[in-house]
C-alpha cells in the first residue's frame, strides 16, 4: 500500500501515486512527494516542501521544519530536495527565514543520521554529510563535497563549489579572476622585456661616447617591469646603479 493507514497528509499534499508512505509518517502543509519517493515510519515532511523523484527520507527525519532564527515571523518559505537524496535516521533540513527564501539540497546527496540543514543553505548535487555534521545558516556546499563527522560549519561560509565556478567562466569566455599568469601575457611579459633591453643596447654607443669626451652623463637604464618605485639620489650623481654602467668604472676627467 503507497500511504499506510496510521499515516497523516494533508489534504494539501501532493503525493504521487508511485510514493510510498510509511506508518506513523506526516506530511503536513502543501508539500509535493515526487515518483518513487520513501518515506520510512515516522518521517514528517512540513510546510512548502519539494520533494524530488527516488528520494528515501527514513525514520524521525523531519524536512521543511521552521527555521531556528528569531527573525523568522511565520513567512512563506521553502525548502527543495533533489532527486534520488537519501535522508537518514534523525536528520533535520530547515526552510528559509526570509518571505520567500529557500533551502536547498541538490541531485544524490546523502545526508547520514543526526545531520542538519539550517535554513538557507545550498547544498550542490553529490554532497555527503556523515553522520552529526551541522550546517549553519546560509552556508554553500559545492559540489561532490564531503563534509565530516561531527563537524560543525558556521552560519556563511562557502565550502568548495569555486573551482567549478572558475571553470564555468573559463568555458563561457568571460573575465578571467585567478591572479596566474597566462600563455599570452607571458608573451607579452617577454617582448616588453626583449624591447627595453634593444632599447638599452641602442642607447648605449651615443651614451659611451659622450661619456669618453668628458661630458656628465646619465647610464642608460635598464627598466624592469617590477620596477616601480626608484630610490632617491642627490643630486648630479647618476641616476642608475653601477652595475649597468661600463663607464661608471673608467676614471672621468676633472673639469
Amino acid at each position: 500500500m503507497p500511504i499506510h493507514p496510521s499515516a497523516v497528509v494533508d489534504p494539501r499534499a501532493v503525493v504521487h501515486p508511485t510514493a510510498t508512505v510509511g506508518p506513523c509518517a506526516v506530511i503536513d502543509g502543501p508539500a509535493r512527494i515526487g515518483p518513487g519517493c520513501i518515506l520510512g515510519p515516522a518521517a514528517v515532511v512540513l510546510g512548502h516542501t519539494d520533494v524530488g523523484a527516488g528520494c528515501q527520507i527514513h525514520s524521525h527525519a523531519v524536512i521543511g521544519g521552521e527555521p531556528q532564527d528569531r527573525k523568522f515571523g511565520g513567512a512563506v518559505s521553502y525548502t527543495r530536495l533533489g532527486p534520488e537524496c537519501i535522508v537518514r535516521e534523525g536528520a533535520t533540513v530547515h526552510r528559509g527565514t526570509a518571505p520567500g527564501s529557500i533551502t536547498t539540497v541538490g541531485a544524490r546527496c546523502l545526508l547520514m543520521t543526526n545531520t542538519h540543514v539550517g535554513h538557507n543553505c545550498t547544498l550542490a548535487d553529490d554532497v555527503i554529510l556523515v553522520s552529526g555534521a551541522l550546517l549553519g545558516g546560509h552556508v554553500e556546499i559545492g559540489p561532490r563535497a564531503m563534509i565530516s563527522g561531527n563537524a560543525a560549519i558556521h552560519q556563511f561560509v562557502r565550502v568548495g563549489g569555486r573551482q567549478q565556478e572558475l571553470l564555468a567562466t573559463r568555458r563561457l569566455g568571460t573575465a578571467n579572476t585567478t591572479k596566474r599568469p597566462t600563455a599570452d601575457s607571458r608573451r607579452h611579459g617577454q617582448s616588453a622585456r626583449s624591447a627595453q633591453q634593444r632599447n638599452f643596447v641602442e642607447a648605449w654607443p651615443l651614451h659611451a661616447a659622450r661619456a669618453e669626451s668628458g661630458e656628465r652623463v646619465a647610464t642608460p637604464r635598464r627598466e624592469s617591469p617590477t620596477m616601480k618605485f626608484s630610490r632617491r639620489r642627490p643630486a648630479g650623481v647618476d641616476t642608475a646603479p653601477a652595475r649597468y654602467s661600463i663607464a661608471a668604472l673608467r676614471p672621468r676627467p676633472v673639469r
